[in-house]
């Protein structure tokens, strides 16, 4: 799993702005949910990558226990998320 997250690490992060966000909780509909989840199930995997070669490379505070923790977490989530299956439509959006 450490070679996928590298190499998902050296993916470019993508922006969302907060007006971005406000508009798509004015009037969810079905469409833009299942939008949203496929661009989680793109995006997530990436951010969390980055998230653990942060963590990574903070040398001194690595070892400590906390932020191991903090590092498993984040490792896990990136693996559920990318071995669950890309929604396509509603019932795989809810599961997602």
């Amino acid at each position: 799993i450490a070679s996928k997250v590298a190499e998902y690490a050296r993916l470019p992060q993508t922006g969302i702005s907060l007006k971005q966000l406000y508009e798509f909780g004015l009037r969810p509909t079905a469409e833009t949910k299942l939008r949203a989840a496929q661009f989680l199930h793109r995006e997530l995997p990436v951010r969390l990558a980055h998230r653990v070669a942060d963590l990574d490379s903070l040398e001194s505070l690595s070892k400590m226990p906390s932020v191991r923790n903090v590092h498993a977490l984040y490792t896990n989530s990136f693996k559920e998320v990318v071995e669950s299956p890309f929604p396509t439509d509603e019932p795989q959006e809810l599961a997602f």
